[in-house]
């Protein structure tokens, strides 16, 4: 008994010829083929079935042959132990003949009791969307578009590649059989395997890929069998649509450049032997090889396959070890990756703990946003489910759920952030998504919103990105009274705020949750990591404090740029440090007060410039804003 390990890239091990192949190239052996011949009763299949295939690019290859005067019945001992032994159950002689020529011959096979295929016809096509089959095991399938059936006159009787129908299987009256032997593309038997849940030996075999021209041989050899066992009359004549190429592929590749890269030094003639024992007839013109690659050598395509199979059967240990010759260099970390690990230190300093999550949710999140234009997500072909079926457009579905969770799990002030990517789907269905990178901060609990204004600014001062400006605006999904986007020069670095409460309900929150999104990209060209260092101011300063009165439209910000641009040549620094409202300012009014901070580095000032200056934005700020001192 040998428990072998297959490679995804060898399908043709998956039998009991692919491995008598690789043992005989091992033991230096000759493979001896089971017996293909049969004989004929006469008669035309043609009288019997007509096969479509419909869509070729799914079915490279198609043969049936028709089987009469079938007698069903147990299969002889030495059949069911050679099953029974590969842990197949014995069924009856035509169904046990299928499987013992898919382990015997690596093709899978399947039998159609003939009176049930309506309309004499076989046509392999797509499904319809929303067409239905019951299958062998006796469950009803719901298909989707980009599977392929075996069908006849009136609908499916089988799922290529993967089990055939309830009303098509062989019975103890079947009279005559219909035997399949095709190639279906493996990645499409994947993907319908995977979708409807099932994984049976056929389609295990299917999806790794089968060889075209093994679909006659498996044909001849079940035949061989139905004569052996004396079960069936076999009608003359056979259908083969064929739509793929069996002519043998050639590779030319020079023996200096497999010596190169296996660090040996064969002669060409020591190469050709040991491919010729790996069933890969090879000649030698000079130091060139041409070699004729097997059919059922799928995964032998370029010169380094070959030079693989030279190695793999000269023994790797056999090939001496030799010193690395190339030059070694430094890895280094890109502008992004060390922007996000300079983000993690400073995060993690302040308190905030990361998270990761998945880079696809489900629509359902996204919709709970309210935001339109997230919901146009890229949708996966073959999602792990329904909440996990699209990428993501925005991180903020995902920080809620974490946050969601820690409450649940009695957290009382949560901290988190994570660094990662939202796929932003294009016009073009032809290219990929655009993928943004960002740092998305969440905060719950005694935290308020001035709590992540904290958190960002210190963020923000790490990479040395001064002079910040927040305006009132962001998505629709913050509060309408909390939430502000944040500005360096006239680069948008992000937005945050407090969740819409409405948002938070529906991630199952009760709490406050203020969130922000900073993107990557404009945190890399705003940072500044220039270092200066000045001397201590040797002169006092002048400082001034200035309230002035405003309508409450007017933002904070916009105030303080405005002091910066008309401050003169001594402005040192500006701070907000009040903001009333109420009777004394008047309805629809408010008062900001800021401090500002005057110093020239040669001498002291008078306070007639201080003044002077104070006057001057005063000024600016009533031309600009219609401000007014207040008293």
């Amino acid at each position: 008994m040998l428990d072998i390990e297959v490679g995804a890239n060898r399908p043709d091990c998956l039998s009991v010829i692919g491995v008598a192949r690789e043992c005989a190239a091992s033991l230096g052996k000759s493979v001896t083929m089971p017996d293909l011949s049969y004989s004929e009763c006469g008669g035309n299949i043609s009288d019997y079935l007509s096969v479509q295939v419909k869509d070729p690019d799914l079915c490279p290859r198609y043969i049936a042959r028709a089987v009469k005067n079938v007698k069903i019945g147990p299969s002889p001992k030495w059949l069911k132990d050679r099953l029974t032994t590969a842990g197949i159950r014995s069924i009856n002689n035509i169904v046990d003949i299928t499987n013992f020529v898919m382990l015997e011959m690596g093709q899978p096979m399947h039998a159609f009791d003939y009176k049930d295929i309506r309309g004499g016809q076989i046509i392999v096509r797509r499904a319809a969307e929303g067409e239905t089959i019951v299958t062998l095991d006796g469950k009803q399938r719901s298909l989707s578009g980009d599977m392929l059936m075996i069908c006849d006159a009136q609908g499916p009787i089988g799922i290529a590649g993967v089990m055939g129908g309830e009303n098509s299987e062989i019975k103890d009256d079947t009279k005559t059989v219909i035997f399949e032997s095709a190639k279906f593309m493996h990645g499409n038997v994947r993907r319908t395997a995977r979708s409807l849940g099932l994984q049976t030996e056929s389609a295990m075999r299917f999806s790794k890929g089968i060889d075209a021209a093994g679909c006659k041989t498996a044909i001849d050899r079940a035949l061989h069998l139905v004569e052996e066992l004396g079960c069936g009359e076999i009608v003359s004549g056979e259908i083969d649509i064929l739509n793929v190429s069996l002519a043998p592929r050639q590779i030319a590749v020079e023996a200096d450049k497999i010596n190169a890269t296996l660090g040996t030094d064969f002669i060409p003639e020591e190469m050709a032997k040991l491919l010729n024992r790996v069933f890969i007839p090879t000649t030698v013109s000079g130091r060139t090889l041409t070699c004729e690659i097997p059919s059922f050598r799928g995964d032998v395509s370029i010169g380094e396959d070959i030079a693989e199979e030279v190695a793999r059967m000269y023994g790797y240990d056999n090939i001496p070890a030799s010193i690395m010759t190339a030059e070694v260099r430094r890895g280094l970390f890109s502008q992004e990756e060390k922007t996000v690990d300079k983000a993690r230190a400073a995060l993690c300093s302040l308190g905030c703990y990361e998270c990761v999550t998945y880079s696809f949710g489900s629509m359902n999140d996204i919709e709970k946003l309210g935001v339109k234009e997230l919901c146009k997500a890229v949708k996966i072909i073959n999602p792990l489910g329904d909440d996990q079926a699209y990428m993501r457009t925005s991180p903020i579905p995902d920080m809620l759920k974490v946050v969601a969770n820690n409450i649940n799990k009695k957290a009382e002030d949560i901290r988190l952030f994570e660094a990662g990517r939202i796929y932003l789907p294009s016009d073009d269905e032809k290219e990929l998504p655009e993928e943004r990178k960002y740092i998305c901060i969440a905060l719950c609990g005694s935290e308020d919103f001035f709590s992540l204004k904290g958190v960002l600014e210190n963020m923000f001062d790490a990479f040395g990105i001064k002079n910040l400006r927040y305006m009132n605006e962001a998505a629709d999904y913050f509060h309408p009274g909390r939430k502000a986007s944040v500005y360096a020069g006239g680069s948008k670095l992000g937005e945050f705020g407090e969740i819409h409460p409405d948002v938070a309900s529906a991630f199952g929150i009760g709490k406050r949750v203020y969130v922000a999104e900073i993107g990557l990209k404009a945190l890399c060209e705003a940072a500044d990591e220039t270092i200066k260092y000045e001397p201590l101011p040797k002169s006092p300063s002048g400082d001034r404090d200035l309230a002035v009165i405003v309508g409450t439209d007017v933002p904070a910000g916009g105030l303080l740029d405005c002091i910066r641009e008309n401050a003169g040549e001594y402005f040192e620094k500006a701070s907000l440090f009040d903001v009333y409202t109420g009777e004394k300012v008047g309805e629809g009014k408010k008062s900001i007060a800021y401090h500002i901070v005057f110093r020239a580095k040669d001498r002291t000032l008078m306070d007639e410039e201080v003044n002077a200056v104070r006057d001057a934005v005063v000024e600016a700020l009533g031309r600009k804003f219609g401000a007014k001192l207040r008293d």
